[in-house]
C-alpha cells in the first residue's frame, strides 16, 4: 500500500500571497489636487470658528488692539461670561431658552414627519 500526502506546492502558494498584495499605490496629480482643495476648504470653516473661541478671552480693548487669531496678555473669558449672563437683567437665558424651545419643536416636528414619510416609502 502506498500512502500519498497532498503537500502544497509553494509556487501556488506565492501565487496566492501576490494575489492579496495590494499593487504599489501611485501618486496621482487628481489626488493631491483634491486633497489640497479639502485641506483649503477646511481652513475656510476652521479659522472663523478658531477666531470665535479666540475673541471670546479678550476684552473690548484688546480685541481690536492685538492679532486677531492669538490671544491677549489678559485672558477675560470668566468676566465675558459673566457680563453676557447679567446683561440687562440676564436676558441672554431667556434667548437662550427661546432658543433651545424652537429648536426642540422644530427637530421633534420634523422627526414625526420623517418617520411619517419613512413609513409610506416602506410600504
Amino acid at each position: 500500500m502506498s500512502q500519498t500526502t497532498s503537500i502544497a506546492r509553494p509556487a501556488a502558494k506565492e501565487q496566492t500571497i501576490a494575489k492579496n498584495r495590494r499593487p504599489d499605490r501611485q501618486i496621482k496629480f487628481s489626488g493631491v489636487i483634491a486633497m489640497i482643495f479639502l485641506g483649503i476648504s477646511t481652513l475656510y470653516f476652521v479659522v472663523p470658528f478658531l477666531w470665535l473661541l479666540i475673541s471670546s478671552t479678550k476684552n473690548a480693548g484688546d480685541l481690536f488692539g492685538t492679532f486677531g487669531l492669538w490671544f491677549a496678555p489678559h485672558f477675560n473669558l470668566f468676566a465675558n461670561l459673566q457680563e453676557l449672563f447679567t446683561y440687562d437683567n440676564s436676558v441672554y437665558l431667556q434667548w437662550l431658552l427661546n432658543s433651545f424651545i424652537y429648536a426642540g419643536i422644530g427637530s421633534i416636528i420634523a422627526m414625526f414627519l420623517s418617520s411619517l414619510a419613512g413609513y409610506a416609502l416602506a410600504k
